[in-house]
């Protein structure tokens, strides 16, 4: 899947293939060199617009995230295992991979609570895929029990759920940029916020009403805070 994650993109695509236009006219003695020239400058422009706007600030997110928002989840996931719920959390961002020369965004996991030493604390998959995709695309929390997570349109390949085959629900939750600058929110999300459990009938006790209402703005509250670190 194909997708262009900004306006910029779109500047230096047009750019290149002026560029390309313009050296038509190039004699053939020169036309290689010329046209290898300006494929790498658009190839840097392209990296660096990369950089810019996903890596530089998720490694922010990295770097700075985990030590307050280990201490806003702490509460959170507590108070679940009172519910009988042993929960955890996962913060994931889109990002490119040297898979398929870049084309394709994969989701990275930046930040996570209560998944360590487990077989899906690394796990990424393409930005259509999982609850996390669908939350993505739709820029709406997303909530599923352990038959949806199974199934289409929400379901993982198989090879990637077979590391977090006993999952009974996911949350996701949209993470949007914050305003900057005293101008309004772009609506632009940067990840997604997932909490989920395998703890038997997690779904059910996650959806009760108090249950949820103290989740819903619970999660609300560490997504916000992740976006601020995402500048």
């Amino acid at each position: 899947m194909l997708w262009i994650p900004s306006v910029r993109r779109i500047i230096l695509g047009i750019a290149s293939y002026a560029v390309a236009v313009i050296l038509r006219g190039v004699p053939d003695t020169y036309a290689i060199a010329v046209y290898a020239i300006a494929g790498a400058v658009v190839l840097a422009l392209l990296i660096g617009d990369e950089y810019s706007s996903s890596v530089r600030p998720a490694k922010r997110i990295e770097e700075l995230a985990p030590i307050a928002l280990d201490g806003v989840a702490e509460p959170l996931l507590t108070q679940l295992k009172d519910n009988q719920v042993v929960a955890r959390i996962n913060l994931m961002t889109p990002t490119r991979t040297w898979k398929w020369l870049g084309m394709v965004r994969y989701f990275k996991m930046r930040w996570s609570k209560g998944m360590s030493n487990q077989p899906d604390v690394n796990i990424s998959f393409r930005l259509n895929q999982g609850i996390t995709g669908a939350c993505f695309q739709n820029k709406k929390p997303q909530y599923a029990d352990h038959d949806q997570i199974l199934s289409s349109p929400f379901a993982l390949p198989d090879n990637i759920r077979r590391h977090a085959p006993d999952l009974q629900v996911i949350f996701s939750y949209p993470v949007y940029e914050p305003a900057r600058k005293g101008k309004p929110q772009s609506g632009k999300l940067l990840g997604v916020l997932n909490l989920d459990s395998n703890s038997v009938n997690a779904y059910n006790i996650l959806m009760m009403t108090p249950v949820f209402d103290e989740v819903h703005a619970a999660i609300q509250n560490i997504a916000m805070l992740a976006a601020r670190f995402y500048e």
